[in-house]
């Protein structure tokens, strides 16, 4: 609590008697994603490509993590969750456009996930991923998504920051890596990087807004290759994962 602010304790997800958490029995792959955006588009696509998938995610944006479980509400009405509306036809063209995209991602537009599936299959921390835990303003900016720790703003928020570390110690012993770190902090993604310390080697893969090949090499990651705004890493201690693995990202 600081003097300005009344908080209170929000349950977020269950633990088992370990302090893990609980993870369906049938999950095989997990993605960490950080920064989720509107409607966690990368996470969601993941999640309906991969059945037996969990995500852990993070978004201090009270606008953005809302829009998670809200979609299913307006899919109807929007051109964004609705391949019928009329304006879908010029976004399908657009997709179709861009080079980036492989043949899996260009025949539709966006996706959404059922609220009972969200629901087990997804995780969401309200909060920041940084290089320690305590509290931060967030800058809000006009543009959704792109709200920021990084560029002062006299529209503001105080929002919670914590380490990777933390929550990557909380993914049961049974898996013995997670698939895939998807970073988008606007421009923080070292911090993001650097809080999971000597646990980032659990990671398989690491796709980051910001090519940052001296500290990923640092870390014990190579480049493998670019993908809609990111650059992807793969840890040289488990590049034998990779044909295994689900690191795909569409926008």
């Amino acid at each position: 609590m600081t003097d300005d602010y009344y908080s209170v304790n929000l349950p977020l997800f269950k633990l088992d008697e370990n302090k893990k958490i609980l993870i369906p029995k049938e999950t095989d792959s997990i993605w960490f994603d950080v920064g989720l955006s509107f409607s966690a588009p990368n996470s969601v696509q993941f999640l309906n490509r991969n059945p037996a998938g969990f995500v852990i995610g993070f978004e201090p944006d009270p606008r953005m993590y809302f829009s998670l479980f809200s979609a299913p509400y307006f899919a109807q009405n929007m051109w964004l969750l609705d391949n019928s509306h009329s304006s879908a036809k010029e976004e399908l063209e657009y997709r179709k456009s861009k080079s980036s995209l492989s043949d899996t991602f260009k025949h539709s537009t966006e996706e959404y996930l059922e609220i009972s599936d969200a629901l087990k299959r997804y995780i969401i921390v309200p909060a920041a991923i940084s290089d320690y835990r305590g509290t931060a303003r967030l800058n809000f900016d006009p543009h959704h998504g792109s709200s920021t720790l990084a560029r002062p703003s006299s529209d503001n928020h105080l929002i919670s920051t914590f380490r990777l570390d933390e929550f990557i110690d909380m993914v049961p012993s049974r898996f013995e890596y997670i698939d895939h770190l998807k970073i988008d902090a606007e421009g923080l993604d070292h911090k993001v990087v650097l809080s999971a310390g000597f646990l980032i080697n659990k990671f398989v893969v690491i796709s980051t807004e910001m090519r940052m090949d001296a500290l990923m090499h640092r870390i014990g990651f190579k480049f493998i290759k670019i993908q809609p705004g990111s650059f992807s890493y793969v840890n040289v201690n488990k590049e034998d994962l990779l044909p295994k693995i689900d690191y795909e990202i569409r926008v």
